[in-house]
């Protein structure tokens, strides 16, 4: 449905003769968060807004994913070098 909605906003800027890069820009940006705050008011029921801190899954979540901060660094300054070196 949000594509569809963009589409059809475009479309009617496009036939009305009001498409600038602003509208553009807005009918980009106002059809997502429509469809966000409607599927957030659909959840609100089923969806916890208190924040809870669940130390075994944290443990877990951590455990997993401090090792992945070196590999992917390691990765991008791999293929982009901080110093550009060039031997002579």
């Amino acid at each position: 449905i949000e594509r569809l909605l963009i589409f059809a906003i475009l479309l009617l800027l496009v036939f009305t003769g009001h498409l600038t890069w602003l509208t553009a820009v807005w009918a980009y940006i106002l059809p997502p968060f429509l469809m966000s705050v409607s599927g957030l008011w659909k959840l609100r029921k089923l969806v916890s807004w208190k924040f809870e801190v669940d130390s075994p899954t944290l443990k877990k979540i951590l455990k997993f994913s401090v090792p992945l901060i070196p590999f992917s660094l390691i990765g991008y300054f791999s293929k982009y070098p901080i110093i550009d070196y060039k031997p002579k």
